[in-house]
């Protein structure tokens, strides 16, 4: 992700996923922070969503 307006097409395709609650990208940073529920839909998913938009996925799990 090079500017802001590279974060808005990931963030408009991570929250049409059914199931994401919350979806933050930070661009300077190169990560997205998404939150889901789990009964409603897979970290897969979310990751092949990225994938298909061109971006490389690394899956950094948050145990909260």
């Amino acid at each position: 992700m090079d500017c802001p307006e590279c974060a808005a097409p990931i963030e408009k395709k991570l929250r049409s996923i059914k199931g994401v609650k919350d979806v933050k990208v930070n661009f300077i940073a190169e990560r997205a922070t998404v939150t889901y529920d789990e009964k409603e839909t897979k970290p897969e998913e979310v990751e092949k969503a990225i994938r298909n938009l061109g971006y490389r996925v690394q899956r950094v799990t948050s145990q909260e």
